[in-house]
């Protein structure tokens, strides 16, 4: 995954990938304003870049604006359908705004892409018995 993460990261913009690099360190940091604001740039001067996209969406989804991550998601899977990432990050949205029925469907998805990730399976076995009912 580590190797998929870098891959992503390559704008194949040397500014762009500046842009991201210093954006990071910025959420990194917590300095929210700062990264929102060269993420901004990121995308504008790189709009057919997924993980631009997937990293706003990120920034956005911790500072609690729910609808402009989900509006940016949606770029990221229009541009890369398998982003499980941001497949990841659709559920953890639908989630926190108590669509669990909708979460769980995103969380198989991006699971069935990436089925390492032991934190989404943990959160498929939390959600499943809660939306789908018990067996008995």
């Amino acid at each position: 995954m580590a190797l998929l993460d870098r891959l992503w990261l390559q704008s194949g913009s040397d500014t762009a990938d500046l842009l991201m690099t210093h954006a990071l360190a910025c959420i990194q940091a917590q300095d929210y304003k700062c990264a929102g604001d060269l993420l901004d740039k990121v995308v504008t001067l790189r709009p057919d870049w997924a993980e631009g996209w997937n990293q706003r969406a990120t920034l956005r989804y911790l500072t609690d604006d729910d609808m402009d991550s989900m509006a940016d998601i949606s770029r990221v899977l229009a541009l890369e359908p398998r982003h499980f990432g941001a497949l990841s990050g659709m559920g953890y949205i639908l989630h926190r705004n108590g669509n669990d029925k909708a979460a769980l469907t995103v969380f198989r998805k991006a699971a069935a892409i990436n089925p390492q990730n032991k934190g989404i399976k943990a959160l498929i076995d939390e959600l499943a018995p809660n939306v789908e009912g018990h067996d008995l």
